[in-house]
């Protein structure tokens, strides 16, 4: 989903220039799957921001897939990548929820 689906793709940039991590090329799954290893691998702060607004990018492109098949609506990347970003907001922790407050969504 993250290498193939062009939607997919550009809303993981958008999530990636929001928390100011450089733009990573996701080209090929083996890479990108051992890329996500590292990143979440960890319990500081930037490993759990990672994997948590990993899950919830999943769970929205997931949640758009259907809304797509099932009800024949759907949302532009903007829209979809802005409640990713909302959603990360409102679900981490304090210390995480601060951090991200203090960023500015493009």
């Amino acid at each position: 989903m993250f290498v193939c689906c062009e939607f997919t793709r550009a809303i993981w940039r958008k999530l990636m220039a929001w928390i100011k991590w450089p733009d990573y090329i996701l080209n090929a799954w083996d890479t990108h799957l051992k890329w996500i290893i590292e990143k979440a691998r960890g319990n500081n702060l930037t490993a759990q921001l990672f994997r948590q607004m990993y899950a919830e990018c999943s769970h929205a492109v997931w949640i758009e897939r259907n809304h797509r098949i099932f009800e024949d609506k759907c949302r532009n990347l903007e829209h979809v990548a802005k409640e990713v970003a909302y959603m990360c907001c409102m679900r981490a922790p304090k210390a995480i929820s601060s951090r991200l407050q203090q960023l500015s969504f493009m």
